[in-house]
């Protein structure tokens, strides 16, 4: 993005542009809408692009109260002035090229050659730093557009459900949105790793909160939201994209764990991410297979790429399997290389089960693991969520004279604070909360000076997302899972 802020001052020296550029307020969204255009021809419709402020009002509604002192250049104070010096690039239906525009408004119209029921996409390529919200129509355009790689680039895609997502936390736009652009996941069948990134890395978001919240007042009614929405990114995202991506090199489609040495660093990186991530949000095969490899892995039958060591290890302990987890622990507690050891560290704190979290938890504080990898484990295993974020929380309560002594005593308030600090975003039972503040009383040398209050904000942003986006959410999962939205029933 060219911020006017850079772009007046550009003769200035380096130390008065960062100072007039900083103080900018606002995070632009451009808001696209298309009109039928005067002329009246079929082929023509006006492009409606408009500036407003990123604003997340207190009462919950999708679509955002303006009011006059809102002014859409809000790094402004100059109430007069509405310039706002972005060059805008979108692409249309019927066009590969991408087209640019320069406007000094709050507001601009552009007359384009769109066919009926087509679609604008704002900031092609995503070279502008601002998010891009579109009216109901085009978003439903763009979401039955995305399946094909041809309309929709990898990168465009990424940005969408980035848009998408970001813009329902500020309750600009409806949850429902991102998830029925999700839907083109499992339509897509090339190996790209910036969308299922976005998209991976919100949905298991999603799941945290879920898992966490199952666990505290209408436990039940969130737990089959959860439920439901592992069914869907199972069925339609994760399955048929696993089963069908075409692999360059490789004779038959799909994804495993086998890794060839020369394939693109994307796919090198995307692999571990995809296949965890599927485990994770309900693959059961996945996580069978992963539990398959590491039995060949203990006999020596097979050596693993280090590009899905990690991602084994993990899967097998999240499985739940006993003899998975304790392969993974002696992979530990014999490794020579410190890599290695980290890797099967990690994958403890992936353990699912009651079982194997109270084996986690009892073996962070034996003499097998070091006082310094403390912390990564019970933060690990906390940051799942759900069960694990309870029990561990628990462990600390109980357990907090012994973590002191594994420790050998004094201040852990960064040893062992900071990490826990990560685990603050989780929170949604204020019992919980009510517990630790009473613990930190008792032990001022454990917790971050700041963790309370973080938590405490936390809790009430994620109680806010339950009973809106949540619910809007669970909603939509529910037809999902009664075969509503599935992608064979769509385009």
């Amino acid at each position: 993005m060219i911020n006017h802020c850079i772009w007046h001052h550009n003769q200035t020296y380096a130390a008065s542009v960062l100072y007039l550029y900083l103080p900018c307020r606002g995070f632009p969204i451009v808001s696209v809408a298309l009109q039928p255009a005067p002329s009246g021809s079929q082929n023509q419709q006006l492009i409606q692009f408009d500036q407003v402020p990123y604003h997340a009002p207190r009462s919950y509604m999708v679509g955002l109260p303006f009011y006059p002192e809102m002014y859409c250049n809000d790094w402004t104070d100059d109430a007069q002035d509405s310039s706002w010096w972005i060059p805008m690039a979108f692409k249309t239906l019927g066009s590969n090229t991408v087209q640019w525009h320069s406007f000094s408004n709050c507001s601009s119209n552009i007359t384009s050659s769109v066919p009926h029921n087509g679609w604008v996409m704002a900031n092609a390529g995503r070279y502008g730093f601002y998010r891009v919200n579109y009216s109901e129509p085009l978003w439903n355009a763009l979401a039955a557009a995305a399946a094909d790689g041809k309309h929709v680039s990898s990168i465009d895609f990424a940005g969408l459900l980035d848009d998408a997502y970001s813009l329902s936390l500020v309750r600009q736009l409806n949850i429902t949105v991102f998830l029925s652009l999700t839907k083109a996941l499992g339509e897509r069948f090339a190996p790209e790793r910036a969308p299922w990134g976005i998209a991976l890395g919100w949905l298991q978001r999603m799941s945290d909160v879920l898992s966490t919240a199952a666990y505290g007042a209408n436990g039940d009614k969130w737990k089959g939201c959860l439920a439901n929405l592992k069914k869907y990114v199972t069925d339609e995202l994760t399955t048929p994209f696993i089963a069908k991506v075409q692999v360059p090199g490789q004779a038959e489609p799909g994804l495993s764990f086998k890794v060839n040495p020369k394939d693109s660093p994307e796919l090198r990186m995307m692999r571990p991410q995809v296949l965890t991530a599927a485990g994770f949000l309900g693959h059961q095969q996945i996580m069978d297979e992963a539990v398959t490899v590491l039995k060949q892995v203990a006999a020596g039958q097979t050596v693993l790429s280090p590009d899905v060591t990690k991602a084994v290890y993990s899967l097998a302990v999240g499985s739940g399997d006993s003899a998975a987890y304790e392969t993974v622990q002696k992979l530990y507690e014999q490794a020579t290389d410190p890599a290695e050891g980290e890797r099967a560290l990690q994958a403890l704190a992936r353990a699912s089960t009651a079982s194997t979290i109270t084996k986690t938890l009892e073996f962070a504080l034996s003499p097998s693991v070091r006082s310094q990898d403390v912390s990564s484990l019970l933060a690990g295993l906390a940051k799942q969520g759900g069960l694990g974020f309870n029990m561990t929380w628990e462990f600390i309560l109980t357990k907090a004279g012994d973590i002191q002594a594994k420790y050998g005593g004094g201040d852990l308030t960064y040893a062992l604070g900071r990490q826990l600090n990560e685990l603050a975003k989780l929170f949604v039972d204020e019992e919980l909360l009510t517990r630790l503040k009473a613990f930190a009383v008792k032990h001022r040398n454990m917790l971050s000076p700041t963790f309370l209050d973080e938590a405490n904000e936390a809790r009430m942003i994620n109680t806010d997302w339950l009973r809106f986006q949540g619910v809007d959410a669970c909603s939509w999962l529910a037809s999902a899972a009664a075969g509503e939205h599935s992608s064979s029933a769509g385009r």
